[in-house]
């Protein structure tokens, strides 16, 4: 969604080309993590739908992280 975003808004909004993007998609990851997680274990919602999108969800904001992080420290 956020590469169709960027090649979209490109010449509207010039943020969309900046480090912004990215940092967007991790943090809306990372929420939608925090959400499954809490219901999991808060909310004691044990579906087998909710334990597959927590495991990719989490899975995904560890990714994203690494990939963000990664491309701040070497300045792409």
């Amino acid at each position: 969604m956020l590469p169709l975003v960027s090649t979209l808004f490109h010449d509207v909004v010039p943020v969309t080309d900046t480090v912004v993007m990215p940092v967007i998609g991790l943090v809306l990851v990372t929420v939608a993590a925090i959400v499954n997680v809490v219901a999991l274990w808060a909310g004691r919602q044990r579906s087998t739908m909710n334990m597959v999108a927590t495991t990719l969800t989490v899975t995904a904001t560890l990714f994203f992280a690494f990939f963000v992080i990664g491309e701040g420290l070497g300045g792409a």
